[in-house]
């Protein structure tokens, strides 16, 4: 028997860090769709009054007091989940953007998915900001995929349980697509809403870059952002064999798109971090230290 994603089955779980009382008011696009809303907050200071002014009776804060990553974050916001026996949690970053009755839209697009057996992840169509009406709508209504950006997220709880946590090591950047590859070593499937857009955001600015006759738009990340990126895909590597391969090409071409696509000031120093991250990617690393050394 089909079993619905309904309000009373559903939460969310919202990573913060340094939200903007702009960036708060993003909740109010889904919470009246779920349970419950779990705010876990990565800041220094305590942001639970820009919380309190939204006015929802359904949020509970957790104020870490510090920034341990955005995997620390949601293994402790499903904690909560699963702590309230929620069967299905949303995740969302601060910054992503369900426009209009978008998030209601989604919910149907799911539940009017004909086959739940093992689909441990729904999940949306990303739009950066260079994606039309035309693109959204071509194509089938759904998709399966290997690996999946974490914001818009539909988890099963019981795919968290088997496939474990967020790997916290990996404190940013990568822990999505590492924790999609256990989902689905793990048994269960991935599935796309392919005509359901959320709006996100990718580094500080976009960069236009024309090459080669075509024109490219590449994320300006931050320098520590692109010693996380590649350390984590080599530390990906490492943990699933079969994704060897393919996570040795996109180290490639992350490499590859710094040399020939970057216009930005520290693309130098991108590099350099990008090099350091593939010598420490077998050892730990202190967080401060990194963010210190090439923010």
């Amino acid at each position: 028997m089909k079993s619905f994603i309904t309000k009373d089955n559903l939460c969310a779980v919202v990573t913060w860090y340094n939200p903007t009382a702009a960036i708060a008011q993003n909740i109010r696009q889904y919470a009246g769709h779920v349970r419950y809303v779990f705010v876990v907050d990565n800041s220094d200071i305590n942001h639970r009054i820009l919380l309190d002014t939204l006015g929802l009776t359904n949020a509970l804060y957790h104020f870490i007091g510090e920034n341990k990553g955005i995997a620390a974050a949601l293994n402790i916001g499903f904690k909560y989940a699963d702590s309230y026996q929620m069967e299905w949690a949303l995740t969302m970053d601060q910054d992503s953007i369900f426009e209009g009755n978008r998030f209601a839209e989604y919910l149907t697009e799911v539940n009017d998915y004909t086959d739940y057996t093992g689909v441990g992840i729904f999940s949306v169509k990303h739009d950066f900001g260079q994606m039309n009406t035309e693109q959204k709508l071509a194509g089938s209504r759904y998709c399966e995929k290997k690996r999946v950006m974490c914001s818009g997220n539909l988890i099963a709880l019981n795919a968290y349980r088997k496939a474990g946590p967020y790997r916290e090591d990996f404190f940013m950047d990568w822990i999505d697509f590492e924790f999609c590859a256990r989902v689905k070593a793990a048994g269960y499937r991935i599935v796309e809403c392919t005509h359901i857009l959320l709006k996100h955001f990718l580094g500080d600015r976009i960069m236009q870059v024309k090459r080669f006759g075509s024109t490219k738009y590449i994320p300006d990340y931050p320098v520590w952002r692109k010693y996380y990126l590649v350390r984590n895909i080599l530390r990906t590597a490492k943990a699933h064999k079969a994704l060897r391969n393919s996570m040795h090409w996109r180290l490639f071409q992350e490499f590859q798109q710094v040399l020939w696509y970057d216009s930005s000031p520290k693309k130098w120093k991108k590099l350099w971090a990008m090099c350091t991250a593939v010598r420490h990617a077998r050892k730990p690393i202190i967080v401060t230290d990194i963010q210190q050394k090439y923010l």
